[in-house]
């Protein structure tokens, strides 16, 4: 399975972009058939907490972290 919510449009489950869907499922492929090191997903939910009035969203394959880009850095206001 590979994510492409990324590569269409938002009311289109067919995405444009074949090239990079399919090159999606080939590093799937590589991975889970061969073995390879590679990064396969993106962050993945792993949990939700609310602790004092805040919430915590925790996610296993972080990479190198997440981080808000918005110019109100450290307020996010949302994700998808």
């Amino acid at each position: 399975m590979a994510t492409t919510i990324d590569v269409g449009k938002a009311k289109n489950i067919h995405p444009e972009n074949k090239i990079e869907v399919g090159y999606r499922l080939f590093l799937a492929a590589k991975k889970i058939t061969y073995g390879k090191e590679l990064v396969l997903t993106g962050p993945t939910f792993k949990e939700l907490q609310v602790q004092k009035g805040k919430t915590i969203v925790s996610f296993s394959h972080p990479g190198s972290g997440l981080m808000e880009k918005s110019a109100n850095y450290g307020l996010v206001k949302g994700f998808q």
